[in-house]
């Protein structure tokens, strides 16, 4: 089973607010989020894909 982050989550580990991260949604620095009603969840394996990719350009 895929695992979820919440806004929440993905804040705590990038050291944001919750309202940076969908900025960095909007700004197409995150991918959108799944939804589901008025939740918003993202898969766990795309945000780490994405900090491998910024940490091999690093």
């Amino acid at each position: 089973m895929t695992k979820l982050l919440t806004a929440d989550d993905i804040a705590e580990m990038l050291q944001l607010t919750r309202r940076s991260v969908y900025l960095k949604v909007r700004r197409g620095e995150l991918p959108e989020p799944l939804k589901n009603g008025r939740t918003s969840r993202w898969r766990a394996e795309e945000i780490e894909a994405l900090f491998s990719r910024k940490e091999e350009a690093a």
